[in-house]
């Protein structure tokens, strides 16, 4: 029910996932929220991820806003991005 919720108030997001020498899977997701900028939507969607800090495997987590940047190819339309470190890809 509260994924439901999750994935309701959602567009579809990007994401990507990256191994590293030691082993350990880096998963980036972007998230554009059906009304995008509202501050309720991305409170809800934050205490929604931080949940995840507790799945086994989850070694770390950031959660943050785009950067207002003068670059062209820095993609900065999406509401939230977040950024997991996973032990290894058994735990992603």
């Amino acid at each position: 029910m509260f994924l439901t919720c999750i994935a309701l108030s959602l567009v579809p997001t990007g994401a990507q996932a990256v191994a590293t020498r030691t082993g350990q899977v880096t998963h980036v997701m972007l998230f554009w929220l059906k009304r995008p900028g509202n501050v309720d939507d991305q409170n809800f969607l934050r205490r929604a991820l931080r949940t995840l800090r507790r799945v086994r495997g989850v070694n770390d987590m950031r959660i943050g806003r785009p950067l207002s940047v003068d670059r062209p190819v820095a993609e900065q339309s999406f509401d939230l991005g977040v950024v997991m470190t996973f032990r290894d890809r058994e735990a992603l």
